[in-house]
């Protein structure tokens, strides 16, 4: 079965009305459990499964299959939705125009970071969109017409096969020869601080031969392993997270290994206890200590991200940790 929009549409007016079980339990039979997250916000897993069922799949549906160059955060899609305009973005998907199929990434809060997503059913007039979307305010999967107003933007599903950016040589999850967007751009940007020539192009968001040199040299410089492409170890150098060669850290500060988002249920742990220490030395306040991934020490993170500057998502990975304990 060749993927198309109709087919992940379909499945998604099949399950109208599917609810939780019991309301109010982000316990959706057939959805939460098939993903293997347990009960959670729902709404970006059900679109994972909407793809995977309409053809992105080369195993009759056990794992996700998406053309080389749009990487997925798990072998089923996608359970969170700032990683989704991650990685669409990253890989030239991301926009502002509505399109049937595509799936529509909302921002209720207006801060850069998406909180909700579903499939866009069809363009209407007066600028607004319908939309097939799990996880709605009624606990259920339902249509709903939104204002164009509340999206960050749209992620277009490559139903042809086309990814506009990536390369398949690339592991998913780092940046090479081929990679386009916003995270190769902070790469230049901090390869451009660094002294590192990156030819007339300067900080493109285009990951070019010149990028590619660039990298290489500035890995011959820490002593890292010079393969042209920015994993965790050159992305962590380059950044100042754990990594990096030895510098001014704080001696319990290395990266924990594990990225540190809201789910349910909370994330929980002594590295998040550690960052809700650090976080008001930075000049954010997440409540209290209790190494509970919450709310707010979610907000409290997004603060911190629009002010140091780096990608607005929530979440705390190895770029994120480094700048805070830089």
């Amino acid at each position: 079965m060749s993927p198309t929009p109709a087919g992940a549409l379909d499945w998604m007016r099949a399950r109208l009305g599917t609810g939780e079980t019991p309301p109010g339990s982000n316990c959706v039979h057939g959805i939460t459990d098939r993903y293997g997250l347990g009960c959670c916000p729902w709404c970006a897993i059900t679109c994972s499964l909407a793809l995977l069922d309409s053809g992105f799949s080369g195993d009759g549906g056990a794992t996700i299959a998406m053309p080389s160059g749009l990487r997925t955060t798990s072998s089923k899609g996608w359970a969170y939705c700032p990683y989704i305009v991650n990685d669409f973005r990253a890989a030239g998907l991301f926009g502002s125009d509505p399109r049937v199929g595509a799936m529509g990434l909302m921002d209720w809060e207006r801060n850069g970071v998406s909180d909700h997503v579903g499939f866009v059913e069809s363009v209407v007039g007066g600028g607004s969109v319908v939309m097939l979307e799990g996880n709605t305010g009624n606990n259920v999967l339902e249509r709903r017409r939104r204002s164009l107003s509340v999206f960050q933007g749209f992620a277009y599903v490559p139903y042809d096969g086309v990814v506009v950016a990536g390369n398949p040589s690339v592991p998913g999850g780092m940046l090479g020869r081929g990679s386009r967007g916003d995270g190769v751009r902070r790469v230049q940007e901090a390869l451009l601080a660094a002294g590192y020539d990156l030819g007339p192009s300067g900080a493109d968001g285009d990951f070019g031969p010149a990028t590619e040199g660039a990298v290489r040299a500035f890995q011959r410089d820490r002593s890292l392993e010079v393969d042209g492409v920015v994993g965790p170890q050159t992305e962590g150098a380059l950044f100042g997270g754990a990594t990096a060669p030895p510098g001014p850290h704080p001696p319990s500060s290395p990266y924990p290994g594990r990225v540190l988002y809201l789910r349910h249920p909370y994330m929980r742990g002594d590295d998040v206890r550690h960052l809700q220490h650090r976080l008001p030395v930075k000049g954010q306040d997440p409540g209290a200590a209790d190494g509970e991934f919450g709310p707010n020490t979610r907000g409290a993170v997004i603060r911190y991200q629009q002010a140091a500057g780096v990608n607005v998502d929530g979440a705390v990975g190895p770029i994120t940790w480094g700048a805070l304990f830089a």
